[in-house]
Formats: structure tokens, C-alpha cells, sequence
């Protein structure tokens, strides 16, 4: 998965590599969390906010969680190194994003986030595989687009 200094790096990277540039939008999201571990198949259920900030630039698609602290990875439509397959089936309507890296034990970890822009959706899922173990993180909720220009304080 590609980590918030990575991310970071890469939109800089695109920023001063291509003048054009499709902008952010910030969203914030309500989001039922359902991890599931392969070990001992516990369920931990959880409720989380998330700010989402997703940046279209040259034909890529980045999803950033806000906070270095996120139960959600981050995603990007660019290939790193590391990554096996990117699926993006997003248009006008939506981004529908599913990418495979390989982790640092060399196995396979599988994120998709699927966010509806007329209804607000978001579906999100992540597989990640340790020495033959797994943890399945599945999401939804609603979410708002973030103002920008209003300020509460």
C-alpha cells in the first residue's frame, strides 16, 4: 500500500512534472468498519470519520486519508513498484478503484474503494496477507463534500 510520505511525494512529483491539473475535493465520511481476522475469526466492529481528500490529476485518481493515524490506506491509479494490478472503472459518477501490491512480506494485499458522487456511497475494502494469515477490512458509509471556504473558526 502506498503510504502518506509516498503519496505526498508523488502528487508533488505530478504537480511540478504536468501543468495540468483536475484540483482536490475533501469529503467527509461516516463509515461502518467491519475487520474480520483469519487467525482466530474475530469480527471488530467500529464507527469512524474519515476526511478523504481525492486528487485527479493527468488521468490519475489519489485517495488520501487525512490522518497519519487512519484505519483506511490510501490508493492511487499511478503504478508504483510494488503494485501487481490497478482496476479503475471510475467516470463522471464515481471512482470505483481496485489495486493489488505486494506488501513487505512479499504477499498480496487488495484495497478498493468504490464512492458514488450523486449519492454519496462509499464501499471500501481492504485484504491484507501476512505468512499466510489475513485481515479483511470491509466499509460503508455516507460521506459530505468538505466546504473549503467556510471556515468554523
Amino acid at each position: 500500500m502506498l503510504n502518506i510520505k509516498n503519496i505526498i511525494s508523488l502528487i508533488f512529483l505530478i504537480l511540478i512534472s504536468f501543468p495540468s491539473f483536475g484540483g482536490d475535493i475533501k469529503i467527509s465520511c461516516n463509515i461502518n468498519l467491519e475487520t474480520t481476522y483469519s487467525f482466530d475469526e474475530s469480527i471488530k466492529k467500529s464507527h469512524e470519520e474519515e476526511i478523504f481528500t481525492i486528487t485527479e490529476i493527468n488521468g490519475y485518481v489519489i485517495i488520501v486519508p487525512s490522518l497519519a493515524s487512519s484505519k483506511f490506506s490510501s490508493i492511487s491509479t499511478h503504478k508504483e513498484n510494488n503494485t501487481i494490478s490497478i482496476k479503475n472503472r471510475s467516470d463522471i459518477n464515481k471512482w470505483d478503484i481496485t489495486i493489488s501490491d505486494k506488501n513487505s512480506g512479499g504477499e498480496i494485499d487488495d484495497v478498493s474503494y468504490l464512492i458514488d458522487r450523486n449519492t454519496g456511497k462509499i464501499f471500501y475494502s481492504l485484504i491484507s496477507r501476512h505468512r499466510g494469515q489475513y485481515s479483511k477490512d470491509l466499509g460503508y458509509g455516507n460521506c459530505e463534500p468538505v466546504d473549503m471556504n467556510k471556515k468554523k473558526f
